[in-house]
């Protein structure tokens, strides 16, 4: 656990409130406010303008040596940033996203939930029956979902599942021939 004061060069740093950051709230003389760049200042000399200070060593505490820090470009600073929020987003959808929305996705809730927004989206859609042929009996019927339906009726599919089961090759229709 992090210290809540760190004493640097006779001035006492203080732990921002949710950061992992140090900063002096004492004079206003004091030009760099945040223990690293003023650590930075002091021992190596002014930060350049536009460039950052960077803790070069993951979950260094607070650091009083400049050679843990490094001087940085805002980008290069993001996509270091970036890349470790990216890890740790990753792990924390599994970790907590994903089960969560297994147990939400299995709750009543959300079983009526997904009831309902499956038959506004079957209300919404425009049912436009196309003519297709049945692959066992080689009828043409009409259905709304054309690229999933086989056979014209039930009893047309169950005759193709026996067929198929005992090894028997489909029905030939003069269909087939034309």
């Amino acid at each position: 656990m992090r210290p809540k004061y760190v004493d640097y060069d006779g001035l006492s740093f203080c732990l921002e409130n949710g950061s992992c950051y140090y900063r002096y709230n004492g004079a206003k003389e004091v030009k760099e406010r945040r223990l690293h760049r003023y650590v930075w200042s002091n021992q190596v000399g002014p930060i350049p303008e536009g460039l950052h200070v960077h803790h070069r060593f993951k979950n260094d505490e607070h650091t009083t040596d400049a050679s843990r820090l490094s001087l940085i470009t805002p980008s290069a600073h993001a996509t270091l940033h970036g890349l470790e929020r990216a890890d740790w987003a990753r792990e924390n959808i599994v970790k907590n996203a994903v089960p969560a929305a297994r147990a939400w996705h299995r709750s009543e809730e959300g079983r009526a939930w997904h009831s309902e927004t499956s038959k506004r989206a079957m209300a919404a859609r425009k049912a436009r029956p196309s003519r297709v042929t049945c692959e066992e009996c080689s009828r043409e019927y009409k259905t709304i979902f054309p690229s999933r339906s086989r056979f014209c009726h039930q009893n047309c599919k169950m005759r193709a599942r026996t067929r198929r089961l005992k090894g028997e090759r489909p029905l030939i229709s003069m269909a087939d021939f034309l």
